[in-house]
């Protein structure tokens, strides 16, 4: 998949933190001849102007948070940002003087930078990771420790540490015992929904990458799909949504969207699998570039955390964009924890809103487009 184009995102993107600082300061003057970031923090800029590298690379799955960094970065030479997972869409050829990481909560994925990190460095080249030690990184230190041959902690501040590890000498690799650190394997695992069974393909970092969720199985149970009917399943994930409206009336056409560059690919594959043919897949901050009354079915089963905090702006205008392109009388359909009242932003753009179903967790809510809307 090649990197995306990079306009200035509308989500809410990473502020600067405390990570963003204790990775600035350890690479302040370090001057490496190839700079790799992996994980577009708020504090991007400062990192980048500290470290003095001659060529810069910030590596993010996200799209949100390189259409941030880009914009950050907009102006300084020699320095490109890739939406890519690690080193998934980086230049195989690059050895990097020095790799920086911002780690991230989920435990596989933290593993899969360390050792994307070791890959991508020369001999004797630095790998500075910087993480919250709520987040795992006692951890992820002691799982670099392993495999550079130790690791030197250099500074702690707030609940977060930053350290360093210099790769070995030439020979040295790592073990390959462990599948999900080759980007090119994808988990599999089987759902029968709606009378269909269907075969997931994901990777670690995309949600419910190893299971069937209880929000997804709510959604999936209340969708309504008719014949001919042109389906948008807006934030897909690993796709399963998709594919189960696919499979639910004849002449059915599928979108999917997401801003991970891992869940666009595990939905492709996902789709596949399952014989879905024509299904349009698309690495996007959202529905900003799909056009108006296009669908006649959006499904939404929106984040609510941005990092650790709640954060439902990004729900918020994923049901503005439903609205948007939604034909009229086309219909939403939303799942949610029931503590979220996503039935406000929906009576706010569609004018009304209905419980289509409900259990102890979830809810899933459901609106249509006025027809002369």
């Amino acid at each position: 998949m090649p990197p995306a184009a990079m306009p200035v995102s509308r989500a809410a993107s990473r502020r600067p933190d405390v990570v963003d600082a204790l990775l600035t300061d350890a690479l302040r003057g370090a001057r490496p001849e190839r700079l790799v970031v992996f994980g577009a923090g708020g504090g991007i800029r400062d990192l980048v102007e500290a470290a003095e590298a001659g060529r810069t690379v910030v590596a993010d799955r996200s799209i949100v948070h390189t259409r941030a960094a880009s914009e950050a970065l907009a102006g300084l030479d020699r320095v490109e940002v890739i939406t890519s997972d690690g080193s998934s869409h980086l230049d195989t050829t690059l050895r990097a003087d020095a790799v920086a990481i911002r780690a991230p909560r989920e435990k596989q994925v933290a593993r899969q930078l360390i050792h994307d990190a070791f890959q991508a460095l020369r001999p004797g080249g630095r790998l500075y990771l910087a993480g919250a030690l709520r987040d795992g990184m006692k951890p992820y230190l002691e799982y670099a420790s392993g495999r550079f041959g130790g690791i030197q902690p250099l500074a702690m501040r707030k609940g977060c540490r930053v350290a360093l590890g210099v790769r070995p000498e030439a020979g040295a690799s790592l073990p390959g015992d462990d599948p999900l650190l080759d980007h090119r394997y994808f988990h599999r695992f089987n759902v029968e929904l709606r009378g269909h069974a269907i075969e997931v393909q994901s990777r670690p970092g995309v949600f419910a990458w190893d299971r069937l969720d209880d929000g997804t199985r709510a959604l999936v149970g209340t969708i309504e799909v008719e014949p001919g009917d042109r389906v948008l399943d807006l934030g897909c994930g690993n796709g399963l949504i998709g594919v189960v409206a696919a499979r639910l009336a004849p002449g059915v056409s599928v979108t999917m969207v997401d801003a991970d560059v891992v869940a666009v690919e595990a939905a492709r594959r996902t789709a596949a699998a399952n014989g879905i043919e024509g299904c349009e897949v698309r690495l996007d901050d959202g529905a900003s570039a799909l056009p108006d009354a296009a669908f006649d079915v959006v499904a939404v089963n929106p984040p609510f955390h941005l990092d650790r905090a709640t954060d439902t702006r990004t729900a918020e205008r994923l049901i503005e964009d439903a609205h948007r392109v939604l034909r009229p009388g086309g219909r939403l359909f939303l799942v949610a924890n029931r503590f979220l009242p996503y039935d406000r932003p929906i009576v706010a753009a569609f004018g009304h809103c209905h419980t289509a179903s409900e259990d102890r967790s979830y809810r899933v809510f459901r609106a249509e487009k006025g027809r002369h809307a």
